[in-house]
């Protein structure tokens, strides 16, 4: 029995040339569609590999691009809202200038102050109101801000605004309050610390016992020197009736029975005029613990 294999070389010539015709036409519907010369690494593997990085490098210059004009959006925010307390500042001289004269009374003086003192208020809120995204630009907050302004990591720029509050370019406040003599409880309260709200920090116990006392205050007021802007250091000074020489010593230069705050020093010997060698201070200092 014998097999007979029909074949149609033409047809198939022409099956095949059809197949690649249809590829060809996909491809160039895809390069139209896409509007890429590229679209796979079929087409051109290195030229892909290059349009690639070519293609995320222009992402990133483009997000830079917008960081850049946030930076100088917040730089012409803060750059307008200093302009306004500049002129603030021209008033405030023009009006101190108005009050330096003996044409002015007491009460027209004080009006003057009274103006000036509105227009110190209005400067520290536009120093603790103004924000870009939220975040305060004239409080002394914004320091040392990094603006990423390239494709790649170390193309950056730094950007610090100072403080501009009247409390940080000269204005001295003064607060009044209440002379602590007696020991007890106490706490203090900051005016305006923002040019706006108060601050009450905690309690502080004065005392002559140990960890308590001025040193105490200082203490709680330094802890809270963030929030405050403010630091506070503190010393403690005794003063004699008399000069330390003879008349507070006997004859042989002994200062007898010395006692702080109910606490016996004892007796010091070889005291010369005014503690010149430091013996006597050397000796309250050993019980500075106690005292």
């Amino acid at each position: 029995m014998s097999f007979t294999l029909a074949t149609n070389v033409t047809a198939l010539n022409a099956a095949n040339n059809t197949s690649i015709t249809q590829k060809s036409i996909q491809s160039s519907l895809e390069k139209l569609s896409s509007g890429y010369k590229i679209n796979k690494a079929a087409d051109d593997a290195a030229g892909m590999a290059i349009a690639d990085v070519l293609r995320t490098q222009a992402r990133s210059l483009g997000q830079a691009i917008r960081n850049a004009n946030d930076a100088i959006g917040i730089i012409q925010i803060a750059d307008k809202a200093m302009d306004e307390q500049v002129k603030i500042l021209d008033t405030i001289k023009v009006k101190a200038i108005q009050a330096a004269q003996d044409g002015q009374t007491t009460q027209t003086r004080s009006a003057l102050q009274s103006d000036i003192t509105r227009l110190l208020e209005e400067l520290d809120n536009i120093s603790s109101t103004t924000t870009f995204n939220g975040k305060s630009l004239l409080a002394g907050g914004f320091s040392n801000a990094k603006f990423q302004i390239g494709a790649y990591s170390n193309t950056v720029i730094t950007a610090s605004i100072t403080a501009t509050s009247s409390d940080k370019i000269g204005q001295t406040r003064f607060e009044t309050g209440k002379t602590i003599t007696s020991e007890g409880v106490t706490s203090l309260t900051f005016k305006a610390v923002n040019g706006r709200d108060d601050i009450t920090i905690e309690s502080a116990i004065i005392s002559h016992g140990v960890g308590t006392g001025i040193g105490a205050l200082s203490e709680v007021i330094n802890k809270n020197s963030n929030e405050l802007q403010v630091r506070a250091s503190w010393s403690v000074e005794s003063t004699g009736s008399v000069p330390i020489g003879t008349g507070a010593t006997d004859d042989n230069h002994t200062v007898k029975g010395l006692v702080i705050n109910g606490v016996k020093i004892g007796s010091i010997n070889n005291i010369k005029i005014n503690d010149s060698d430091g013996n006597i201070a050397a000796s309250i200092n050993n019980s500075k613990s106690q005292t």
